[in-house]
Formats: structure tokens, C-alpha cells, sequence
């Protein structure tokens, strides 16, 4: 009997994608030790001294960067382990050159959107030179779509993945989120070899979102980790476009929560739950929408049937995005009544 789970724990790819994943988590965990000790009463008088201004309200944003860094090291490292004639065979494709510069691009761009008072679509614009270098000359099998999902689907849903991380602020749900939907997306593809490296680099560095809350992906990390997500995905799911379309949805809250919540100014709907809840509802609700996306969506062949599979799981991510404002200010009634009397007018 066939047992992704044990296959995936035994499989050689994984083990090459923890290894680098763990040294990434390392550093990345003795940065944001250091921004710990920056937040505290000596750091900050050590700052005001060198008159610098620093933001406590969030967690240092290493875990993305961490991620891409060591999943590409990772990516490099199984393709220099495989026989000759695995290579010449081009089973597992070599990450060409253009996509570590078009990930650097994505990373900038939507990094320098997060200073700007619209980061959204400031980060979509911005993102959109790397998106278009992480394929440009480049070959990919399957649909004549695909290199299109991987430069629209990385300027559209890394800044909107930048905008959810960013909003959950200090809970470190970002790292853990992110987990679910690297191991929903190795379980709809076809072929696994690249995702279990990514798997495998995720693994250690969620653990610094939870439960030690050290850090969180970050802006320009988020975009980028969606697009090296997306690249990897087109490779491993050609055989099933329906795969494809099963990882995109993969993403779940990390699309939706943002369009929900410039939804809640039209609904009164909001839970009423404490934080520990909010945060417990959204890595369920994120769990349960990755694995609907790639078990119930990304089971179709076609890509066709497998958006409409997918429509319920995004309807339910919208929603959550209204009814579970985290790292949001809850919506006022004057607001709600302002953009009433906009939309009659």
C-alpha cells in the first residue's frame, strides 16, 4: 500500500532540502534572536544612540528569504547528486540562472512596495520584471498557459501572500501556514522529486513561526517563495494540469485573506473570538482549504474541472478573510455606513 507519508520521510530529496533548511533556520534564528534583544530596553537605547527607529509591532521577515535561499541550495545540490544518466534524461530539471535573478527581482520589488502607502499594487507592479525573468527562456511541458500562470500568478499572489504575512503581524502563523501548503501541493503532483526538497526546507524553518515565534516570512520573502512555489509546481504537474491549478489554490488564506478583508466595509459579519481562537481557526482553516485544493481539486486531469472543484475552497477563504480580521482594525459601523451610502450614491 502506497504511503505518502513514510515515502516522503524516507525519500533522499527531503532529506537534502532539511539538511539546508535546518542551517537556514539556524541563521535565521540567531538574526531574530538579535532582533529580540533590539526590542528590548538595552536594544532600543543601543538604537536611539545610533538613531535608529525600529518597529516592534512585527517579527523580523527571515523566514521567506530563508526558504527560497536554501531550497535553491538545496534544488543545486540534487541535481549535482544525480547520475549522469538521470541528467541527460531531464526527469528533474536544473534551475536555470534566470530564476535565482528573477526570485532577487521579485524579493526587491515587492520588498520596496512594503515602504510605499499602497504596497498591494505598488507590489504587483513591482513584482513584475522578476516574475517575467523567472521564465524567460526557459521550456516548460504541458499547457501553453503555463509560463503565463507562473509571471501572473507570482505578480498577483505574492504581494497579496506579502499582504497576509504582514497582517498577521507577531502570531508567527505565516512559517507554519506555509508547511500546509508545500505539503498539499507535494501531495497533488504527479512528481515529487523538487517538492520534496522544498518540503524538506520548510520543515525546520516553520518552526520558528511556531511554537517559538521568532520570525515570519516576511514581505519580499513571501512573493518569492510564491514564485519558486509556482515554477516548481509547473515542472512537477504538467502531466495533470489540474495539479497546477490544485497547488495555485494551495495558497488558500495566503490569497484570500487580503480580498476579504477589503470586503468586511460591505458586511456586519465579524466573530467575536479572542486572538489564541482567531489564530487556531486561520492554520485549520488554511490546513483544510490546502488539502481540499489538492486532494479534491487537484485530482482533475483538466484544468477546467479542477477551477470548478476550487471555487468552494476560495468562497470559504473570502469569507474567513471577512469574519477573522487579524492584524486588522475592526471595521466601524460609520465605516460600514460611509461605504453604503458611496455605493447608492
Amino acid at each position: 500500500m502506497f504511503d505518502p507519508i513514510r515515502t516522503a520521510l524516507e525519500a533522499p530529496e527531503l532529506h537534502i532540502g532539511a539538511l539546508r533548511g535546518l542551517v537556514a533556520a539556524a541563521g535565521a534564528g540567531v538574526l531574530a534572536l538579535i532582533a529580540v534583544w533590539l526590542r528590548s530596553a538595552v536594544g532600543r537605547r543601543w538604537l536611539r544612540r545610533l538613531r535608529i527607529r525600529a518597529s516592534p509591532s512585527r517579527l523580523p521577515g527571515l523566514v521567506g528569504p530563508a526558504f527560497v535561499v536554501s531550497s535553491l541550495m538545496a534544488l543545486d545540490a540534487l541535481q549535482r547528486s544525480l547520475p549522469p544518466m538521470v541528467k541527460a534524461g531531464g526527469n528533474i530539471p536544473a534551475v536555470p540562472s534566470g530564476v535565482f535573478l528573477g526570485l532577487a527581482l521579485v524579493w526587491l520589488g515587492v520588498a520596496v512596495a512594503g515602504l510605499t502607502p499602497a504596497p498591494l499594487p505598488a507590489g504587483m507592479i513591482l513584482a513584475l520584471p522578476g516574475a517575467w525573468r523567472l521564465v524567460a527562456g526557459q521550456t516548460f511541458f504541458g499547457p501553453s498557459w503555463v509560463p503565463w500562470l507562473v509571471i501572473l500568478g507570482t505578480a498577483i499572489l505574492g504581494p497579496l501572500a506579502a499582504e497576509t504575512d504582514r497582517d498577521l503581524g507577531r502570531l508567527g502563523l505565516g512559517p507554519v501556514m506555509w508547511l500546509f501548503t508545500i505539503g498539499a501541493v507535494y501531495s497533488t503532483v504527479p512528481d515529487t522529486e523538487l517538492m520534496l526538497v522544498l518540503l524538506g526546507a520548510a520543515i525546520p524553518l516553520a518552526l520558528l513561526g511556531l511554537p517559538f515565534r521568532l520570525a515570519r516570512l516576511g514581505e519580499g520573502g513571501s512573493a518569492a517563495a510564491v514564485g519558486l512555489l509556482l515554477w516548481v509546481a509547473v515542472h512537477e504537474g504538467w502531466a495533470r494540469p489540474g495539479s497546477i491549478v490544485g497547488s495555485v489554490g494551495a495558497l488558500a488564506l495566503f490569497a484570500t485573506i487580503p480580498i476579504g478583508h477589503r470586503l468586511r466595509v460591505w458586511f456586519r459579519f465579524e466573530l467575536g473570538w479572542n486572538r489564541t481562537r482567531r489564530a487556531l481557526a486561520i492554520l485549520a482553516a488554511q490546513l483544510i482549504l490546502a488539502m481540499w485544493a489538492s486532494r479534491i481539486a487537484g485530482m482533475a486531469f483538466g484544468a477546467g474541472e479542477a477551477i470548478v472543484r476550487l471555487v468552494p475552497a476560495l468562497a470559504a477563504g473570502v469569507f474567513i478573510g471577512v469574519a477573522i480580521p487579524l492584524g486588522r482594525r475592526r471595521i466601524s459601523r460609520s465605516a460600514r455606513r460611509q461605504a453604503a451610502e458611496n455605493s447608492v450614491s
